[in-house]
């Protein structure tokens, strides 16, 4: 049994394209981000500036460092009151990380200035609910 055999044409090599879907509009590129301080003040002033990457912001300061202070925080005033201490300093050491936790959703703010709006929005809106829970338990 034979098979048929079948007859392939040639295909240029360079077929004309559009010029509009090769070309990339030129953008410039943004530039390098200056690398983050060592110093812990340093950082707090990189921090309040808004240099600091948004998903660091976000995810690494406000949401594993601050959560943890705030649990500390609680902790600590639950003992005051084991202890003996009135409800009033036990409230007073729940409330202390309070300007740091404003302070961490402000520094959210401000990278996300410099952030793409889908993840802008995101982490502003998620920022004051963090806030709110922060305060509120």
């Amino acid at each position: 049994m034979k098979l048929p055999s079948i007859k392939v044409e040639a295909v240029p090599a360079a077929m004309p394209v559009a010029p509009s879907l090769v070309e990339k509009p030129a953008v410039a590129p943004s530039p390098p981000s200056p690398p983050l301080p060592r110093s812990p003040i340093g950082y707090a002033g990189a921090l309040w500036r808004g240099d600091v990457p948004l998903a660091q912001v976000v995810w690494r300061d406000m949401v594993c460092v601050g959560t943890i202070v705030n649990i500390v925080a609680m902790g600590l005033a639950f003992l005051a009151v084991a202890f003996g201490a009135s409800t009033m300093t036990a409230i007073v050491i729940q409330m202390l990380p309070v300007p740091y936790n404003i302070f961490l959703v402000t520094s959210a703010w401000k990278s996300a200035e410099r952030a793409r709006f889908d993840q802008a929005w995101a982490a502003r809106l998620g920022s004051v609910l963090w806030l709110f829970a922060a305060f509120v338990i």
